[in-house]
């Protein structure tokens, strides 16, 4: 089984060094339903679930059940690890309608940068995380 946090640094698809790494590979199917169960009880309706590729789509797989599937509805962006926000702010752009976005695991205060107030994390480890 696979190790959700390894204590080696790590080079995140940011670039930046992190000192551990997170692998939600290491979280099982019963695990991701559980996430996607404590997830819906605080998101708004939204139409669709689509996750980043590869990180996401596990969880955006799971929270599918939840889907309204009506177009005036956002979408849900899902993520595994947000680092730096680039990948879910790429995704935030395709979409006409403002998207919700949801991560397992958020490494940054998602409070402290207006710009990604649309993100909700599961989890956030950002006040243990020093650079």
């Amino acid at each position: 089984m696979t190790s959700i946090f390894s204590p080696i640094p790590f080079v995140a698809h940011s670039g930046a060094t992190l000192p551990f790494k997170i692998d939600c590979d290491g979280l099982t199917d019963d695990d991701i339903a559980a996430l996607a169960a404590i997830a819906v009880r605080r998101l708004p309706s939204f139409s669709n679930a689509v996750g980043i590729p590869r990180g996401g789509d596990r969880l955006a797989a799971a929270l599918q059940r939840h889907a309204t599937h009506i177009n005036r509805h956002p979408f849900l962006i899902v993520d595994d690890v947000l680092t730096a926000g680039g990948s879910m702010t790429e995704f935030h752009n395709r979409f006409s309608i403002p998207p919700v976005g949801l991560v397992i695991f958020s490494r940054i205060d998602l409070a402290a940068d207006p710009a990604l107030s649309w993100i909700r994390p599961i989890f956030t480890l950002a006040p243990w995380i020093r650079k």
